[in-house]
């Protein structure tokens, strides 16, 4: 797979689950490495991966044992959770 395809579904992806500043990090990232110029993709590539992290991050304490526990929830199979990363309301 190509680093643009990538890029670009990161993009999607992001924008699809609502992490807005992730997406907009990829477009970045999407809109250098068309240009070509290497410092931009590298400033851009650093921060889609900072960007990243935040938000696996929330994901993963939307899974975290404690953290369902903390809400009351009890999750199923075939349920859709939301969530803030940044720890604003969550359900």
């Amino acid at each position: 797979m190509s680093q643009r395809i990538l890029i670009h579904s990161i993009k999607g992806t992001s924008k699809t689950i609502g992490a807005i500043n992730l997406a907009q990090k990829a477009k970045n990232l999407e809109t250098a490495t068309d240009g070509g110029d290497i410092d931009e993709i590298r400033l851009y590539h650093d921060e889609l991966l900072k960007e990243l992290t935040i938000v696996s991050e929330g994901i993963l304490k939307c899974f975290n044992k404690s953290t369902n526990e903390e809400f009351g929830l009890q999750m199923k199979d075939d349920e859709i959770i939301e969530f803030d990363p940044k720890g604003g309301d969550r359900w």
